[in-house]
């Protein structure tokens, strides 16, 4: 792969079909009922990010697993058109499906259920990420999630610190306990509150306000992570910076090393209307890896991409809601790549 097309950013993670039912209550076990309507949309947050980043301009390869079915087929298709790199997004043994959500809604209380077939995702193995090696020579981020097993997250994690990329970890959803290495290889966690409460070790975290979600963050620095970007919904986000408090690559944004060790709260833009949060999460993971690929400053990239989940939650749906670099203000859009790699 030449200079001009290198690839930047390096997702590792899931992909998903979510096949949703509608109908005006759920069913009883054993019961049939008629629906109101179908929806079937890609998913997976490895998906959703690397969607997300390649939308805003940056170069993204994918390393992932589908089935050998016409969910597979479309994963592929769908990743592909949105300009990811597809070429270790590789297929599964005989009989192997690709991740499948089938969720039921009730459409008079929103309530739901869902089940989750993992599938293809529960198989990437860190052999599949040795055999990505290449995607990882030449790229500046890599980019995890805990929808794949928690070996090849630390594998391609500790891929990435070999490369000298910046290491972003998304740890959704919150396992009951993390793969000793996880966080010491990761130099950017970035959980929402939930999961932030979660990990934080004693039980004790409460992250209703900036101060606790401020407190659980320095638990999870003292375990090993880099620095902490909580996701807040509609408060924004919380930057803790620790150990990593730096750029990938030079920054364009003046910012001095002082002002990148302040925790920092980047509050949701005033009058953002939440239409439909699902995804949103993804939307900010990967706005900040393609922030952060061109060069920018930590906190100039969680600023941004603050901005961009914003965005996402205006309109119905994952992926279909992430807005392309053509729709944003010239403040939010990638900065042009600098020669070579």
């Amino acid at each position: 792969m030449s200079s001009d097309c290198a690839v930047e950013v390096v997702v590792v993670g899931s992909c998903n079909s979510d096949l949703t039912t509608f109908a005006e209550r759920l069913p009883r076990p054993g019961e049939t009922i008629t629906g109101t309507g179908f929806e079937s949309a890609f998913g997976g947050k490895g998906s959703n990010q690397a969607v997300c980043a390649a939308r805003l301009g940056a170069r993204v390869a994918m390393v992932a697993k589908v089935g050998g079915d016409k969910h597979g087929d479309e994963q592929v298709e769908n990743l592909a058109s949105n300009g990811v790199d597809t070429s270790q997004v590789t297929r599964a043994a005989r009989g192997v499906p690709t991740g499948v959500a089938q969720v039921c809604v009730d459409t008079a209380t929103g309530q739901n259920t869902i089940v989750i077939v993992p599938g293809a995702n529960g198989v990437v193995a860190p052999a599949d990420v040795a055999a990505a090696d290449a995607l990882f020579a030449g790229a500046k981020v890599t980019v995890c999630q805990l929808e794949i097993p928690q070996d090849a997250t630390l594998a391609a994690l500790r891929r990435g610190r070999e490369h000298g990329h910046v290491t972003i970890f998304n740890p959704a959803p919150a396992p009951a306990a993390l793969l000793p290495g996880i966080l010491e290889a990761s130099d950017i966690v970035c959980p929402n509150e939930t999961e932030l409460e979660l990990l934080c070790g004693d039980g004790g975290a409460d992250c209703s306000t900036l101060e606790g979600v401020e407190r659980a963050a320095r638990a999870m620095l003292e375990r090993g992570a880099g620095s902490v970007v909580a996701t807040l919904g509609e408060r924004g986000a919380l930057l803790v910076p620790g150990r990593f408090g730096g750029k990938s690559g030079s920054s364009g944004d003046g910012s001095d090393d002082s002002a990148q060790r302040a925790v920092r709260h980047f509050p949701a833009p005033a009058g953002a209307k939440a239409v439909d949060t699902t995804g949103a999460g993804d939307a900010f993971v990967g706005a900040l890896a393609a922030q952060l690929a061109r060069g920018r400053s930590l906190s100039a990239a969680a600023a941004a991409a603050v901005r961009v989940a914003s965005v996402s939650v205006g309109a119905r749906g994952a992926q279909a809601s992430y807005p392309r670099a053509a729709g944003l203000p010239a403040e939010l859009r990638l900065a042009q790549r600098s020669g070579g790699n």
